[in-house]
């Protein structure tokens, strides 16, 4: 049996900023606290390899992690965070400009609709996840760490319990169901040889590390 474990990336300039920012944003002093008790937290588990975003946020917890376990990082586009489109950075949260987009971009995440601009929509996101879960199956290692986001938490999630029947229904209940803390620790499986069900999900957002 498959075993992947799922970290949030600390609290970051990205989350909390005025403005949206680029994929570089990097991590508040409190992220980069978080990083350090995540750290510590997943040293006591039994880690095969080491996976990360590209984006700053997740490369830097990543680096925590790294040095705490003696496992170099292996960054990886797969598991970045849904892509809004580039239009956006540099607005203003909450200005008429920046609702608008993020706004037609959101709704183009959880619907059967285009591209708002060079922003991914719910096909790209399904596909990613799914391709990851794939590429996840086939890699040797038992015991799997990997560093990325929120949202894309939640299709990774999803992708593992809809499979290929993902719909975009599906999406707008998860996301309104779950919550993930930063640093937040989730853990999926995978058994190949069960008939009922390969993926699972048996650990959601722990973060007893945060206190």
């Amino acid at each position: 049996m498959k075993t992947i474990f799922l970290v949030r990336h600390g609290e970051s300039d990205a989350n909390i900023g005025t403005h949206y920012s680029d994929e570089t944003a990097p991590l508040t002093a409190k992220g980069r606290q978080q990083a350090a008790y995540i750290a510590e937290r997943v040293s006591r588990l039994p880690v095969d390899a080491l996976l990360s975003s590209t984006m700053g946020r997740a490369r830097e917890t990543a680096g925590y992690i790294s040095d705490m376990i003696g496992k170099s990082i292996e960054f990886t586009d797969l598991v970045v965070e849904r892509k809004y489109p580039t239009s956006l950075v540099g607005l203003a949260r909450g200005s008429q400009e920046g609702n608008r987009v993020w706004n037609d971009w959101t709704a183009s995440c959880f619907s059967d609709t285009p591209r708002v601009e060079d922003g991914e929509n719910f096909e790209d996101l399904k596909s990613r996840a799914l391709s990851l879960l794939s590429l996840l199956e086939k890699r040797p290692e038992n015991n799997i760490l990997i560093v990325t986001h929120g949202s894309f938490s939640k299709f990774i999630c999803a992708g593992a319990i809809y499979g290929v029947e993902l719909s975009p229904d599906h999406t707008k209940d998860l996301f309104g169901g779950l919550r993930i803390n930063y640093t937040g620790l989730s853990v999926l499986h995978h058994d190949p040889t069960d008939t009922r069900k390969t993926w699972w999900v048996s650990v959601w957002n722990d973060h007893a590390h945060l206190g």
